[in-house]
């Protein structure tokens, strides 16, 4: 187990040394300190602050920046409350999950829905550090329009990435970045876990790296049902499957009632590469 204080000695150094232009000794330092420090035992941890908040984590996420998403962390602190169901969709390692999971606490429930299986074991292993495994809940499966079958995942890193997406197989796009592996998950839509989850959403954060469409689309009955949830939406305009995309996006979610919000919390009805708020109608 390594604690912060070497992180921060690590940092130190990296800094001093960038100061001197020793790019050789920044590179063996870096070497040195992820192969002997930081190599990953799949049993050894790191304790990070995040936004504020401390997290045990895998040690390869020991020099991560020490602030995430910090516009979506105020939207789950305004939003989620005390016994809330969240729905994580596009989980990766879990960075949202785990604060979703301390504001919903034990009477809460947090749906944590990952494909990639690299990033999965990472997620699975975070749940269990932070001591969640009563509260989130984890489920292999890409979201979409399908309600079941198997889908084309295309992983980049090998999958221990949070970019991994259903829209860089073939031709979907021209701006694909560079695939290790294409593997078939399991499908599912958001209409087919309202019906297999005993509870329905407060919140569902939608980040699947250009496939916005595609689970919106499996939403009808969510979206239309007697308290639709709130969305957080992530839009890759850049890794849709068509130039109207983002255009079709607005017009599902217009017409379920919600106005969607940017980070300054103004309406807009064009979404450009960035988090959006969407509020169903009342809110």
């Amino acid at each position: 187990m390594f604690d912060t204080p070497l992180i921060t000695t690590a940092r130190s150094i990296k800094a001093f040394l960038q100061r001197l232009d020793a790019d050789s000794l920044i590179k063996f330092g870096r070497n040195f300190y992820y192969s002997v420090f930081l190599k990953d035992t799949g049993h050894n941890f790191i304790r990070k602050r995040i936004n504020g908040e401390i997290y045990k984590l895998v040690p390869s996420l020991a020099l991560s920046a020490d602030e995430y998403e910090p516009h979506l962390m105020s939207w789950l602190k305004e939003y989620l409350s005390s016994g809330d169901t969240f729905w994580d969709i596009g989980a990766n390692w879990g960075l949202i999950s785990l604060p979703a999971a301390r504001i919903v606490g034990m009477s809460g429930q947090v749906l944590a829905i990952e494909p990639s299986p690299a990033n999965l074991a990472w997620l699975k292993r975070h749940t269990v550090l932070n001591q969640c495994e009563n509260i989130i809940t984890t489920i292999k499966a890409a979201v979409c329009e399908l309600d079941s079958g198997l889908v084309s995942l295309s992983l980049l890193d090998n999958g221990n990435s949070p970019s991994n997406s259903l829209m860089f197989s073939g031709s979907t796009n021209e701006q694909s970045p560079s695939v290790s592996q294409q593997i078939e998950v399991p499908a599912i839509s958001l209409d087919s876990l309202l019906t297999k989850q005993e509870r329905s959403p407060k919140l569902v954060k939608i980040d699947v790296e250009g496939a916005e469409l595609k689970v919106l689309k499996g939403a009808t009955r969510l979206l239309s049902s007697d308290k639709p949830p709130i969305i957080i939406l992530a839009v890759h305009p850049f890794w849709q499957a068509t130039p109207e995309d983002s255009q079709e996006i607005v017009r599902i979610l217009k017409n379920a009632g919600y106005k969607i919000l940017n980070r300054q919390s103004c309406c807009i009805e064009i979404l450009e590469y960035d988090e959006y708020l969407c509020l169903p109608l009342g809110l």
